[in-house]
């Protein structure tokens, strides 16, 4: 499909109006939202680079500081600059996730109208991303600014990339580069924007005429390729140092393909039936059963046969069932980080092809059939954008506060160690210690090396001055976890209550050096040194 110029028309604006409008009305109860303890104090609350604001020393930081097993300077000072603005107000931070994802949204529709002249399509795209409720997550947690941050240089670095192939101007190039390096200092999910601007050279751009063209095209995109590589590489140092990637004999190959292979699938049938989404989905190890990998691999296959067949009459099938496969490849669990087996999170970007599947594949199939369904992408507008939009308003109302996330979660989920945890790390925070301690031993039931359910029960004992109760716990996750700066502090703080303090001011130390800026470990070194100094 030729490239054409977006037309400034009412239907434009009445189009981009409507979807704007109801994305804020659907996305309107996280502004009322709190933080959650599940990242949002490292990123935010307990972080005091970011609550001391944008500064000379901060600003070093952001760049080189590899805190939460990541890389992402940019989403540090994004954060940096709210904390300026809005203190620990936590509808401030939710307030400037939600308008950027609405300039997400209103940029992916310019886009969409600008490389294929299509407004309907383009409008039913930007709608299915703008309300679908898999993208609640990446627009209700704080933490998660890098989604749609790194998002909007995405859509902008295809923005210039667009202008660039009908210029072919070296400043444009070079800028699509730049906005390419500030996307990947905002998460470097984005490695794959090489790949994808392959695809859309192929359609819509229609770039590709001979095999000659592809090897031209890669050429064209080698430095973008090398920045993907030097982006990968900082992101598996970041994360290795902070301990997040998981070995193959925790996770075998196998598990791991069987995995991805599953998450590829549940993420279509999500965004069909988006159901029981929660904020931690616990990997099933070695448990995926052939009645559950078969019908996945059946769904991919087919989805695959079907856009390869149209390729040549529906190219939008092919083109965005590739943008989707390819875009997850990052995160579909080959390269293991963390205990999860999949997150809403990571379809902000991927499921931008399925939605390109929807509107612009299936319209086109329709319209053979008969003259009225030329309308297709309005009618499927109408049927799908407000039921979404409502389920949306529900899910979002679901991150209102930790409480509430995580007996979601737990309602929906067999076996969420996580969620069990975190949810008894509010109850104590909220006097509910005898609850929180089933919570703790619900999720060692499950989990039984899982670190921070044992040092969370134990801080629930020594709530209830049980120290005999707290320290076998302390002492499992030091075996566990010798270096982890809260099961050192935790454990100094036990031997503190039993009036040991030489041995308490001893894991203190060993608590800040694991992790210099944590204020607990910190606070409670300074009090140890002043009480001892005062014997």
């Amino acid at each position: 499909m030729r490239e054409q110029k977006p037309k400034p028309s009412t239907t434009a604006v009445l189009i981009a109006a409507v979807i704007m409008l109801t994305t804020f009305v659907a996305f309107a109860p996280v502004i009322k939202s709190d933080f959650v303890n599940y990242d949002d104090p490292d990123y935010v609350t307990k972080n005091p680079h970011v609550q001391s604001g944008i500064t000379t020393d901060n600003i070093r930081w952001a760049f080189t500081t590899f805190r939460a097993s990541n890389w992402h300077p940019l989403t540090w000072l994004s954060l940096m600059a709210d904390a300026e603005l809005y203190k620990l107000n936590a509808g401030g931070y939710h307030l400037t996730n939600l308008l950027i994802h609405l300039v997400n949204t209103l940029l992916l529709f310019l886009l969409l109208s600008k490389l294929t002249g299509s407004v309907w399509k383009s409008g039913l795209v930007a709608a299915l991303f703008a309300i679908h409720p898999l993208h609640v997550e990446s627009v209700a947690w704080i933490s998660e600014r890098k989604d749609v941050l790194s998002t909007f240089f995405w859509l902008s670095a295809i923005w210039t990339y667009s202008n660039y192939t009908r210029t072919k101007s070296l400043s444009i190039y070079i800028l699509t580069l730049v906005l390419f390096a500030l996307g990947l200092m905002s998460k470097p999910m984005l490695v794959t924007l090489p790949v994808t601007l392959l695809i859309l050279d192929w359609w819509p751009l229609n770039r590709v005429k001979t095999s000659n063209d592809w090897k031209q095209l890669i050429v064209e995109k080698l430095p973008m390729f090398a920045m993907s590589a030097a982006s990968a590489v900082i992101t598996i140092i970041a994360q290795q140092k902070g301990g997040a990637v998981k070995t193959f004999e925790q996770f075998p190959l196998y598990a791991r393909v069987e995995n991805a292979v599953n998450a590829y699938a549940s993420y279509i049938g999500k965004m069909i039936l988006p159901k029981g989404l929660v904020v931690f989905y616990p990997h099933p190890g070695l448990s995926l059963s052939l009645k559950q990998i078969v019908p996945a691999i059946v769904v991919l296959l087919v989805l695959t046969t079907i856009s390869v067949i149209f390729r040549k009459n529906k190219p939008g099938l092919l083109a965005g069932w590739l943008w989707y496969v390819i875009t997850l490849v990052p995160v579909i669990g080959l390269f293991q980080v963390g205990g999860q087996a999949m997150a809403d999170r990571y379809t902000y970007v991927p499921l931008i092809g399925i939605f390109i599947m929807i509107a612009y594949g299936i319209p086109g199939i329709l319209k053979s059939l008969k003259p009225p369904m030329s309308y297709a992408p309005a009618i499927l507008a109408i049927i799908l954008i407000l039921p979404l939009a409502a389920l949306t308003y529900r899910q979002a109302s679901v991150w209102h506060d930790s409480e509430t996330l995580f007996r979601h979660a737990i309602r929906f989920t067999k076996s969420n160690y996580t969620a069990e945890n975190n949810l008894g790390v509010i109850l104590i925070e909220r006097g509910k210690i005898d609850e929180a301690i089933q919570h703790f031993k619900t999720a060692l039931a499950v989990k039984p090396d899982y670190v921070d359910a044992h040092v969370s029960l134990a801080v629930a004992f020594m709530n209830k001055d049980k120290l005999d109760l707290a320290m076998p716990h302390l002492e499992t996750a030091i075996k566990l976890s010798p270096n982890d700066t809260d099961v050192l502090n935790n454990y100094g703080a036990a031997l503190a209550m039993q009036g040991r303090l030489k041995e308490a001011l001893g894991y203190f130390k060993a608590a800040v050096k694991a992790d210099p800026e944590n204020p607990d470990a910190n606070e409670n070194l300074k009090r140890a040194e002043q009480l001892l100094s005062e014997k």
